[in-house]
């Protein structure tokens, strides 16, 4: 079984699932998580393209201001974003 990224011990609110006043998060805040992004996905041998995939999706996120739930749920709806296994 694979580590999780964050600690089972992290609470489930605040910065891990998004910031608590709906605001995007601060400049250096976004750095600090897509550079541990970039580490987990070398430890993982991921490829480039997924690395790509998941840092582009994970900006979009950080940008957007919302809490996990609802940006994905923002999704949902949008036929042109689906997993490429039911392409």
């Amino acid at each position: 079984m694979q580590e999780s990224i964050m600690p089972a011990d992290r609470p489930m609110d605040g910065p891990a699932n998004g910031p608590e006043d709906g605001k995007a998060y601060a400049a250096d805040e976004s750095y600090r998580l897509i550079g541990r992004l970039i580490e987990e996905i070398r430890l993982r041998n991921y490829s480039f393209h997924t690395g790509k995939s998941y840092i582009s999706f994970v900006k979009a996120y950080l940008k957007s201001g919302r809490n996990a739930r609802d940006f994905l749920l923002s999704f949902e709806d949008d036929p042109d974003i689906y997993p490429r296994s039911q392409q």
